[in-house]
């Protein structure tokens, strides 16, 4: 199918094909997400590199929230921009700009917008890109995203790519297949994150990442929290056996981490259980402060504002620039 209007976006059926012919402008629109846990977009959607912009999601929704509320099938050439996501629910909420839940592939996707939820009676998870990535391969993502929760019983995963990523999927097969790990890489990541909640974690990547393999990230977060304290990574908050290679993460405090000694951070990852690999990666900290853990090395920001050091330190063997 081939849309070019906001009209036949309108009309994309949930198991559909699709390829954009021309940037489709939705002039600050409600849209409902397309494909939910009962029919999930199962389709390819071909972006043909244009660009889906000026939508809100600001009614009541359940479950999962972004241009695709639950995709297994495969998105790539897409870019979306000035998305807003904003609105208060009472149910477990799992919220990104392109999606609420991915187990579909992603290859070449650039999303721009922010994110507001507030709840009071469940769990939230909320990325930049998605809110939760399960088994998913991801190619080449841009994200910028403005991410705020609130929620003052329940905890709050916020994560610039990511609230919850899986990709555990292939692990103890080792025996038959060749490779088992499900690979993010090439990506670039600037997220401002503030959160008000009894406790949580934040992640300039992943806010909880299981099994995960990131290679070739450079992000940029910046954390507003309250007085609880929270588990803080640069690249995950809490992670489960996460390997992070030929990565940098920038990591900014908006407030002061310093007046609480509970919290958990680090210029890589936070809370960690199991087998952490942080080869080749490295971040750089306010002044004055010292992470947790000694996950990955320290850099300056210099360094990070160097397109040398990207391609020749951390051999990505192309320019890459954090402002």
């Amino acid at each position: 199918v081939e849309v070019a209007t906001p009209a036949e976006l309108l009309a994309v059926e949930k198991d559909a094909n699709v390829r954009l012919t021309a940037d489709i402008d939705l002039l600050n629109a409600e849209w409902t997400p397309l494909g939910d846990q009962q029919e999930p977009y199962s389709g390819v959607f071909d972006g043909g590199n244009h660009t889906i912009s000026n939508f809100r999601i600001t009614n009541k929704h359940d479950d999962f929230v972004g241009f695709f509320g639950v995709v297994t099938g495969t998105v790539f050439d897409l870019s979306l921009a000035n998305v807003l996501i904003d609105y208060s629910t009472d149910f477990l909420t799992y919220a990104g700009l392109l999606a609420g839940y991915v187990s579909g592939d992603l290859t070449n996707i650039d999303v721009q917008g922010s994110v507001r939820i507030v709840s009071s009676q469940s769990n939230v998870f909320a990325g930049g890109l998605a809110g939760k990535t399960y088994n998913v391969q991801i190619q080449g993502a841009v994200v910028a995203a403005d991410l705020e929760l609130a929620n003052d019983q329940y905890r709050i995963y916020a994560g610039g790519l990511s609230g919850h990523n899986y990709s555990g999927l292939l692990k103890g097969f080792e025996h038959v297949l060749d490779v088992t790990d499900i690979v993010h890489e090439d990506l670039i990541v600037e997220a401002t994150i503030r959160t008000l909640t009894t406790e949580g974690a934040v992640g300039g990547l992943y806010v909880y990442d299981s099994y995960g393999v990131i290679r070739r990230a450079a992000v940029r977060v910046e954390v507003f929290f309250g007085e609880i304290p929270l588990s803080v990574g640069g690249l995950s908050g809490e992670s489960w056996n996460g390997s992070y290679l030929q990565s940098a993460a920038a990591v900014v405090f908006g407030t002061a981490i310093l007046d609480h000694d509970e919290h958990i951070w680090g210029g890589i990852v936070g809370l960690t259980w199991g087998t952490i690999a942080a080869d080749s990666s490295v971040y750089a900290l306010d002044d004055g402060l010292s992470p947790t853990n000694d996950f990955g090395s320290e850099t300056d920001w210099e360094d990070l504002r160097s397109p040398a050091f990207f391609e020749i330190e951390l051999a990505w063997g192309e320019a890459a620039m954090l402002q």
